[in-house]
């Protein structure tokens, strides 16, 4: 039964025109504060963290000081660091207008597939829109692979127009469930229903907020990439599959093979744009956005999630937090993935909750939602799709959930092998044709993982090894792999010592999981239904950590996906501590804590590049910085900007060591920049070794190579002690007789000179090669040797013109 009301306390002030003065803790609850231990405790905890959190460097402190200097972070925005940026909003017009069509055109299929398979009415019309993006750019991507697997398919642009035209068509099914009177949920409980008759901000007002902070990721997420894996292979893939016709397997790019779900939008993306050199950069960056949009889709299923719980403003203080991480602003913000990944987890598990009703089709809709993260990247595998099978087994069997029986029943077989052939329904349609695709063009359904087993087109013993040695579980010193330590460090490297940590994070996080478990203990889930979700979200967040500490390399970027789950129950955690130790110290804590993260993230270049109304073309161009006194971070490499602006559009270009090709030209249906993974092939060691100098020469002119660009820096950082090593064939030994035997000439050096491996010849961090045609050849040995016999003479020689280079009679405008 409900404890009665308490009558209020009557005081002197509660009578007609009294005046009397509040008492102490009248004045304390006025204020917002709590008298008690807990209340002290929980107070001087949380204060004591954000102390040492923000003294921990000194870079914090000074960027919690930006506060009072705004000028100087508004202006990075701009560029003012940068006298020769230029500011412009317009040429983002493109972008923005792609990326909404294939969200619009996605929005159709989506809403179909989400209204199809979840009970009516259990879904409000914010939930059901965030899940259908989800779900329907899932769906348009793997239309896209499904068609990209047709060979010349992707030089045919009315593939990709029947695709965006289905999905426009199918848009009147999003229409009605937006216009559609709205039903009440049925009534089993403040899980489902939000009581938004309590919440102190209005809806609204939340979106606003919501809407405020997802602008960076939006400004952010249409700027050129500065991360090496994202120009290396995220948006390399699909620019390639583009210039070969098909989505077919790269044996030179062992990343581009593995799935990449969310990346293929860059394919569409260039479609819709048409042709030419522009049309690739910036469908690459449209995917980029669309990429970075995946954050603040996540912070919006948060805040549906929260709007569920008795506690109004968890799910508001959870997007809040969320968005303000600056681990979530930097996977976003560079291209990478993760962030994707994080919104499929969460979509995953919040549409398994409703299946706990008895819907049978949520299950088969998680399955989706588990095949889509699938479809993103491999660790989808280990953090989201096996944590869901054994859950539904345990909770199908009635080992665990509102449904668990002390006694066990034969016929809970049957259930339990119908609810994973639902699962696995669901999973194969959401993901399935990526590993389809491996197995039939590499022999591996997880190309290049498990190797030794399953082998793999081009794997050899060397490179699984060194592979396998790059991402094992890490060692000690003492040969360790599982010790405490090592949790604790790979742990507060990820919540507290990392540039990218959050003062947020870690005190919301425990404060939220001791409050439910400590109401779990007084109530049990049956009972108190808003329980289970944040249970169940203890539970996975839990296995995922366990699962990277013992499983993976460790990569601090692969708990990324987990932090929805994370700043869910960090909004628990405030409602916590606003309610135990006042609404003062919760709010100013998180406060604080956001105001730090937010200039962090919005006026620094600690996340990614803050300058997001500079124009394009000269984010794009990157110009050298010659300003010693004022020194600036630049995106290309000496090598990259000299292609750009010296290589003709028709010119190839062979890289060995440097492997960032996105940003080098590229023609629109061939192939100009080869190059190499440090795990594949030296494609100049396939192209040279045991040949002569005019087979050499031929195997460069047979595929239009003009330059061979070398990346001395790359490959000294490849062959250091414990990195990845490259391949054990080449060696700089390779490039000097090529040079001795006239294929090559040296066209520039770029950088001072350092010693190499041999330490006999120094060499520059980059070096671009000239390959000379048998013309050029002779002339050169002519010339050799005219001067080698005026030297003998003791007669100087006459200077030979040399002939023309096409970097000087080339040279690209823009």
């Amino acid at each position: 039964m409900p404890k009665p009301r308490q009558p209020k306390r009557r005081t002197l002030s509660d009578q007609p025109g009294a005046t009397a003065p509040l008492d102490g803790e009248d004045l304390i609850q006025r204020i917002g504060l709590r008298w008690s231990a807990l209340a002290a405790a929980i107070a001087t905890a949380l204060f004591f963290w954000l102390w040492q959190f923000l003294d921990y460097s000194l870079v914090r402190s000074e960027v919690l000081m930006l506060v009072f200097s705004p000028e100087i972070w508004i202006g990075e925005w701009f560029g003012s660091n940068d006298p020769s940026a230029t500011v412009s909003l317009l040429d983002r017009g493109p972008i923005l207008l792609t990326a909404l069509l294939i969200v619009v055109a996605s929005l159709g299929p989506g809403s179909l597939l989400v209204t199809l398979l979840t009970k009516k009415g259990s879904l409000d019309k914010l939930e059901h829109i965030t899940l259908s993006i989800g779900a329907g750019l899932n769906l348009a991507s793997l239309y896209v692979l499904a068609v990209g697997l047709i060979p010349g398919s992707l030089h045919q642009p009315w593939w990709i127009w029947l695709g965006v035209l289905f999905g426009l068509l199918t848009l009147p099914a999003m229409i009605y469930q937006l216009i559609r009177p709205g039903e009440a949920p049925p009534a089993t409980g403040e899980d489902d229903q939000p009581p938004a008759a309590k919440a102190a901000w209005s809806e609204r007002s939340a979106g606003w907020i919501i809407g405020l902070l997802s602008l960076p990721y939006l400004f952010g997420g249409m700027l050129p990439p500065w991360d090496f894996d994202v120009r290396e292979y995220h948006l390399q893939a699909p620019k390639e599959w583009l210039q070969r016709g098909q989505i077919d397997f790269l044996p030179h790019n062992i990343y581009a093979n593995m799935p990449l779900g969310a990346e293929v939008q860059a394919i569409t993306a260039t479609t819709i744009l048409g042709g030419g050199d522009g049309a690739w950069w910036l469908g690459g960056l449209t995917a980029k956005t669309l990429m970075s949009l995946f954050a603040p889709l996540t912070a919006v299923l948060l805040w549906c999630i929260g709007r569920r719980s008795q506690l109004p403003k968890v799910g508001l203080v959870a997007a809040v937090c969320y968005l303000s991480l600056p681990w979530v602003a930097h996977v976003s913000l560079s291209g990478l993935n993760d962030a994707a990944l994080g919104y499929y987890l969460l979509a995953t598990w919040w549409v398994w909750h409703k299946s706990e009703t008895g819907d049978w089709r949520a299950l088969i809709l998680s399955g989706f939602f588990a095949g889509a993260a699938s479809a993103i990247k491999y660790p989808a595998l280990i953090f989201v799709v096996l944590p869901l099978f054994v859950e539904t087994l345990m909770r199908k069997l009635g080992l665990r959930g509102t449904n668990r029986t002390s006694t066990f029943r034969l016929n809970r077989f049957g259930h339990a092998a119908m609810g994973l052939l639902l699962l696995l329904i669901g999973l194969f349609a959401g993901g399935s044709l990526w590993y389809v695709k491996n197995k039939v063009q590499t022999g591996n359904p997880f190309y290049p993982l498990l190797a030794k087993s399953l082998g793999g087109e081009t794997r050899t013993p060397e490179k699984d090894a060194r592979w396998v040695k790059a991402h094992a579980v890490p060692q000690d010193e003492q040969g360790r792999r599982f010790t405490l330590a090592q949790l604790y460090g790979g742990l507060s490297q990820f919540m507290f010592r990392g540039a990218n940590a959050s003062p947020l994070l870690l005190p919301l996080l425990l404060l939220g999981c001791w409050s439910i478990v400590r109401q779990w203990l007084w109530h049990a889930p049956e009972q108190g239904p808003s329980l289970r979700f944040p249970l169940l979200a203890i539970g996975v967040f839990s296995f995922a950590l366990a699962a990277w500490f013992l499983v993976t390399h460790r990569l601090e970027r692969f708990l990324v996906p987990t932090l929805p789950l994370a700043a869910l129950l960090a909004g628990y955690g405030y409602a916590y501590a606003k309610e135990q130790a006042g609404p003062l110290i919760a709010r100013s804590f998180l406060f604080v804590g956001l105001v730090y993260s937010l200039i962090f993230t919005l006026g620094t270049w600690g996340v990614a590049d803050p300058r997001w109304f500079v124009a394009l073309q000269h984010l794009r161009s990157d110009p050298l910085h010659t300003d010693e006194r004022n020194p600036q971070p630049q995106r290309l490499s000496p090598a990259e900007r000299w292609i750009n602006d010296y290589v003709a559009i028709d010119e190839g270009v062979l890289l060995v060591g440097g492997a960032r090709v996105w940003d080098l030209p590229g023609q629109p249906q061939r192939t100009n920049i080869f190059y190499n993974t440090c795990f594949d092939d030296c494609l100049f060691t396939n192209w040279t070794a045991d040949k002569q100098p005019e087979e050499q020469r031929a195997a460069f002119e047979e595929r239009g190579v003009r330059y061979v660009s070398v990346d001395w820096s790359e490959l000294r950082r490849y062959l250091s002690p414990g990195n990845y090593g490259y391949d054990p064939r080449f060696s700089a030994k390779q490039i000097d007789k090529l040079v001795a035997d006239r294929v090559l000439k040296e066209e520039v050096r770029l950088g001072p000179d350092t010693q190499w491996k041999d330490k006999k010849r120094p060499r520059p961090p980059q070096q671009i090669y000239r390959v000379l045609t048998s013309a050029e050849a002779t002339a050169a040995a002519a010339a050799a040797r005219a001067g080698q016999k005026a030297a003998t003479k003791n007669i100087k020689p006459t200077p030979t013109a040399a002939p023309p280079t096409s970097a000087n009679q080339s040279k690209k405008s823009g």
